[in-house]
């Protein structure tokens, strides 16, 4: 993947609000990194259990 050329400013609320979705679904969290130049969110996969979803 290309970095983007044109940067704009970011208040951070995108990442935090999946990732308080993320934690309401199943009570996990979402892995974020930054090293390098690249920037990687690891979403595990989830899968309905009844009436909740849980992590696979």
């Amino acid at each position: 993947m290309n970095e983007r050329k044109l940067r704009s400013a970011s208040t951070g609320t995108g990442l935090w609000n999946l990732d308080q979705r993320y934690r309401h679904l199943c009570g996990g969290a979402i892995a974020v990194s930054n090293k390098d130049g690249v920037f990687i969110v690891n979403l595990p996969l989830l899968k309905l259990s009844g009436d909740k979803y849980i992590q696979v």
